[in-house]
């Protein structure tokens, strides 16, 4: 056959049928090169044409593969620094108020006759050392004993109010709001402890309230 087609087209023709035959079954692209002319390439490719098939219709979709194996687990992590203790612990139990730090309270007395009436007040956290106890009265100044006198200045280290009551270091601060038939008996049994504090008040037949501060 080869032979014959030999006969009929030449070498040149032979090799143009041959490369354009392939090209067409197989689908291959033809690249231009090697010793072929401009005129035999364009035989090349439109004899191609001619005898290639067309596109098959896209195949099914094959099955889904097996899940593959588990990967194998990645090596533990370094354990980390240990934290400080806080100021409440197992090891400490007892929660002490920070240094410089302030806590805050409300207080009130409240009576219908003439009596001493007695407030106690309990720190949310305890202070370090029992703190030195002042009143503050509705006017914004400090109530004082000079000898068995009440009497009052300006306080050097309660400088809040009452919206905003503030202590200095070690001190222990009462603001007040309302006053009617009260006042402080700082003669009487007023005592501090590092958890709260015991406060008298002669009351007759009235009350008053405020807030409170104190300071580690």
């Amino acid at each position: 056959m080869l032979s014959h087609m030999h006969r009929k087209f030449g070498t040149a023709g032979l090799i143009v049928a041959v490369l354009a035959l392939v090209v067409a079954l197989t689908g291959a692209a033809f690249a231009a090169g090697g010793g072929l002319t401009g005129k035999e390439k364009k035989q090349v490719v439109k004899i191609a044409k001619k005898f290639a098939g067309k596109t098959g219709a896209a195949g099914a979709k094959g099955d889904t593969g097996a899940k593959g194996e588990q990967g194998i687990p990645g090596a533990p992590g370094k354990n980390g620094i240990d934290g400080e203790d806080g100021a409440c612990s197992n090891a400490e139990p007892t929660c002490v108020l920070p240094p410089d730090a302030t806590e805050t309270g409300v207080w009130s007395v409240f009576a219908g006759g003439e009596t001493l009436q007695f407030d106690a007040l309990s720190f949310n956290l305890q202070v370090p050392t029992a703190p030195e106890i002042h009143y503050i009265n509705v006017a914004g100044e400090e109530l004082f004993l000079e000898g068995s006198e009440l009497k009052e200045r300006p306080s050097t280290v309660c400088l809040g109010d009452v919206a905003e009551p503030t202590a200095a270091p070690g001190n222990l601060c009462l603001y007040a709001d309302f006053e009617g038939g009260m006042k402080p008996d700082l003669v009487a049994f007023t005592k501090t402890f590092t958890t709260g504090a015991n406060i008298a008040f002669s009351v007759n037949g009235g009350g008053g309230y405020g807030t409170w501060a104190v300071t580690s």
